[in-house]
């Protein structure tokens, strides 16, 4: 039996570039994105998060995240543009800040649906040393289309 060697590299060397690769692969995509979950696998729904405004009053801090597609549609109200998914997220501060309402409103092609907004986790990063920003997963479900999740990165909270 033969025994291989690493040639010339340390194993504190080794460790270190492992970690990093390893580190490097765990990251993925830290893009905002809309998830169609089904019965095995999701479906990254075309859609990118525009903005993301929010305004905090007192013990509260509520958030407007919108999403736009690449398709043209004509909303009830006479205006046309892309398909559009507008989130309304209310946190609540405290040890830790927790999410207290949200609802979605998404028009997608000729439809309109709204509904209520659940959290799977957030994270809200106070803003000390500059604009405060948030992280989490949310869902929601439509009635005969699907549960979808939503996902948006760690991102700065920009004034209205």
């Amino acid at each position: 039996m033969t025994i291989r060697r690493l040639p010339n590299i340390e194993i504190k060397e080794f460790i270190i570039i492992s970690l990093v690769l390893f580190n490097l692969q765990c990251q993925g995509s830290q893009e905002a994105s809309v998830e169609k979950i089904g019965d095995s696998s999701g479906i990254l729904l075309p859609l990118h998060m525009e903005e993301l405004v929010g305004l905090r009053d007192g013990e509260t801090v509520d958030i407007d995240v919108k999403f736009l597609g690449n398709s043209e549609v004509t909303r009830d109200d006479g205006l046309n543009g892309p398909d559009s998914l507008m989130l309304q997220i209310q946190l609540q501060f405290g040890v830790p800040t927790r999410f207290q309402s949200g609802s979605f409103r998404w028009y997608r092609k000729d439809e309109l649906f709204q509904g209520p907004l659940t959290s799977l986790s957030v994270t809200y990063y106070g803003g000390q040393g500059g604009l405060p920003s948030m992280d989490g997963r949310f869902q929601f479900r439509i009635t005969g289309h699907g549960h979808y999740e939503i996902f948006i990165p760690t991102t700065e909270i920009v004034r209205p």
